[in-house]
């Protein structure tokens, strides 16, 4: 997006009183990053977040044991609170043979399950006709993962939804997503390379809207992409049918989350939504009431004047790395700190409308595994006419 494209809308947003919604937010927050990025003389690391994409953060080495404890940094991505999750035994190495098709072999080598994400390494074994040291990048453009209730957890690939709707008697549109049929996005890379073997490592990162309580799992293919180094003309497609059976353990269907109570909050007017740990993260949210934008009886060039200087405000804050909600954290009895998670900026939510209703949602690094008896919210506030300073104490409500 070119940057007077980028002016141009935002400018039209307010002009048409359109509300402050995260997905604004989040385009405003990243193209206003990259520009900044531009024009640094020292010019540092920004990632840009797609819409139903978890960044991740290529490793270069890993060990893997039964134990594996030891070994985790950034398993799947970039997220401590799912590594923590890993430390504790959340994940799963299914003991599984490779299924063979057309010459390459391909087998799950571990997976991890819960509420938004799924996360599973594919061990692929190439034939004679692909040699690992000349690969890039591997795609698989037709991944279609489903359970034992035919729930769709992710489709990439129109024909692939036809050829199961037809075969497991459902009805199913491309795309159009309900509880049986999750919104998820795909990231995927490679973690390693073996050339003795000629096989490779690919790490697939989904994040969905909500996924079920699975007992089963089936992850089918018939294309691998692959990009070669230095060869833009020479990509080519592995062609196969590679059908993928996992028995989900009862970790990940009976996943529970632990509940905390409010025991004070220094400001009235902070409506707690929902506070819970889960597995791989905690997921918070409140609302509360704030100085509106304009007032319906303004006239209409006083609300343009007046979105104007919000516009103008909130590219101030951006430009400074703040927003409408700064310096958030989970406390513990031991005084450790959990910010919020990098790789859920997609789903998060700051919600500023212009009748002074103020959405938050977004999802922290604190983990089941790191629980204590008593927790503190801190964060601040941060408005064009107020600051506050929230201090949330929790307590953890008994079974």
């Amino acid at each position: 997006m070119k940057d007077e494209d980028f002016e141009n809308k935002l400018k039209d947003a307010f002009s048409q009183h359109i509300e402050l919604s995260h997905s604004y937010q989040n385009m405003v927050r990243t193209t206003l990053r990259e520009q900044k990025r531009k024009k640094s003389i020292k010019l540092k690391a920004i990632r840009t977040l797609a819409t139903s994409c978890a960044c991740v953060v290529l490793v270069t080495s890993f060990v893997y044991a039964k134990d594996i404890s030891k070994w985790i940094n950034y398993f799947f991505d970039n997220s401590k609170s799912i590594d923590t999750a890993i430390e504790n035994g959340y994940i799963e190495e299914p003991d599984m043979e490779y299924i063979s098709s057309n010459g390459t072999d391909a087998r799950v080598e571990n997976f991890l399950m819960d509420d938004y994400n799924l996360s599973f390494t594919l061990d692929i074994k190439f034939g004679d006709n692909v040699n690992v040291s000349e690969i890039l990048d591997v795609t698989i453009p037709d991944l279609l993962i489903t359970d034992e209730e035919n729930r769709i957890l992710y489709c990439g690939d129109k024909e692939m939804l036809t050829d199961f709707c037809a075969e497991s008697n459902m009805n199913y549109e491309y795309k159009i997503f309900n509880e049986n049929y999750i919104n998820s996005g795909i990231n995927n890379f490679i973690r390693s390379k073996n050339e003795e073997t000629n096989s490779i490592e690919v790490v697939c990162n989904l994040q969905g809207d909500k996924y079920p309580k699975s007992e089963k799992m089936k992850i089918n293919f018939e294309k691998i992409g692959i990009l070669k180094q230095n060869n833009e003309n020479n990509n080519i497609f592995v062609i196969g049918n590679w059908k993928l059976a996992l028995d989900v353990p009862d970790k990940f269907y009976n996943r529970e989350e632990i509940v905390y109570t409010i025991k004070s909050c220094n400001y009235d007017d902070i409506y707690i939504d929902e506070f819970s740990v889960k597995n791989t993260g905690t997921t918070f949210a409140f609302h509360t009431k704030v100085d509106p934008v304009y007032n319906e009886s303004d006239t209409e060039d006083v609300k343009r004047e007046k979105n104007k200087k919000m516009y103008e405000w909130y590219c101030s804050e951006i430009e400074k790395n703040k927003g409408f909600a700064i310096n958030e954290y989970i406390e513990d009895d031991n005084r450790n700190q959990y910010t919020v998670s990098t790789i859920y900026m997609d789903k998060a939510r700051t919600e500023y409308t212009m009748s002074g209703d103020f959405i938050y949602y977004k999802i922290f690094n604190f983990t089941k595994y790191d629980i204590t008896n008593n927790l503190k919210i801190n964060f601040t506030l941060n408005f064009p006419n107020e600051t506050r300073d929230v201090v949330i104490e929790l307590e953890r409500r008994d079974k």
